[in-house]
């Protein structure tokens, strides 16, 4: 049997591995970035949409804001989690893991001192109550570590693939060639 030239193993490893990697990449990285536009939204605004602000004004803004910017941190780190191990080019997964460790720092030891909480005896209610100028320095840092988080991925194809251009006419030739001498 002829050996197998590299354009067999090509089509072989994107026909083959391309099935799974494409589902993992949707599940495990595109659904995490999603749902971080959706909390990075109700983070800033405390809501995703305006009818959505007007039919839950009761609920404190401030309280939506700082689990939305919690649950979009967990994202972050489920996203620095899930891509690690696909990190090939050289440096990506350094850069992936300096990511991760400034989310931790900022779900362990910033979140917690954004928001105090305000008690009534009066009322006997509690409310949350954002530490505004803190909190934004906070969401701006976490657009920064987000975008951070982008170059690796992309650097490694999770996001865009970098492929030559697709020559029909040549994929053609190495289709009737391999029929032609390999049987």
């Amino acid at each position: 049997m002829p050996p197998r030239d590299n354009s067999d193993e090509a089509m072989y490893s994107e026909s083959g591995n391309w099935n799974v990697a494409a589902k993992f990449s949707e599940k495990k990285i595109m659904e995490a970035m999603i749902k971080c536009e959706y909390f990075k939204d109700v983070a800033e605004f405390g809501f995703q949409s305006l009818t959505e602000q007007l039919i839950n004004y009761n609920v404190s803004v401030d309280l939506i804001k700082k689990v939305a910017m919690e649950r979009w941190v967990s994202e972050l780190i489920k996203i620095t989690k899930n891509a690690r191990f696909a990190m090939k080019s050289k440096g990506t997964k350094e850069e992936l893991e300096k990511c991760y460790k400034n989310l931790k720092s900022v779900k362990d030891t910033i979140l917690p001192n954004l928001y105090r909480v305000s008690k009534s005896d009066v009322k006997k209610t509690s409310q949350v109550v954002l530490n505004k100028s803190q909190y934004q320095i906070v969401f701006e840092a976490l657009l920064n570590i987000e975008a951070d988080i982008n170059i690796p991925l992309n650097k490694n194809d999770l996001i865009f693939t970098h492929k030559d251009d697709f020559d029909p006419g040549a994929f053609k030739a190495r289709i009737a060639d391999r029929i032609v001498n390999r049987g």
